[in-house]
């Protein structure tokens, strides 16, 4: 938790506001649709900026103050989105013999977390998700560029040098094996 947050954290007979990240005027220059705020039991507030991006509201009253803390590092602006979904055979059933099973490849989220509580920068940071079991992870802008040049070069090998040899191994696997006459 940042140092200012506890610094206004604890119990007193008097409301206390702490605007987040660390922003003491926060509070009047952001819109109340554009805000966050968790209120302790004890009258504590903590407020925030909401991004428009963000897909869930952390706003929430009565938290034990003794959870304050815990709760801000909980807390993650997030938003999703769709990767593709492919029919692929699932590992433990048996390789390319096992049964088929729908997984969603490359869905990708950008995630911030204002009161971090590692040194994760409080930046918003992407992730993507490679298959169900790997994801990348902590990728600024340029990391996206890099991953999405590298997969447009995977796409022309597959489209310009696998393709094309596939289409020539038919043929001449067509020519030299006819298909075998029923009986």
């Amino acid at each position: 938790m940042p140092p200012a947050a506890t610094a206004t954290l604890g119990r007193s007979s008097a409301p206390k506001t702490l605007d987040a990240p660390t922003s003491p005027s926060a509070s009047e220059t952001i819109p109340a649709s554009n805000r966050w705020m968790i209120t302790a039991d004890d009258g504590s507030v903590v407020a925030g900026h909401l991004p428009d991006w963000a897909q869930e509201d952390p706003t929430t009253h009565g938290v034990p103050a003794d959870q304050l803390p815990a709760r801000m590092a909980d807390i993650t602006h997030w938003a999703d989105f769709e990767g593709a979904s492919l029919r692929v055979h699932a590992a433990g059933t048996g390789g390319a013999i096992g049964l088929l099973e729908e997984v969603m490849i490359f869905a990708s989220s950008i995630m911030c977390h204002p009161f971090p509580d590692s040194a994760e920068p409080r930046l918003p940071f992407a992730e993507v998700q490679i298959t169900p079991d790997c994801w990348m992870t902590g990728l600024d802008p340029d990391a996206l560029v890099a991953l999405a040049a590298t997969l447009r070069t995977l796409a022309d090998r597959i489209e310009n040098d696998v393709r094309p040899l596939l289409l020539s191994a038919r043929t001449d696997w067509a020519a030299h094996h006819p298909s075998p006459v029923r009986i």
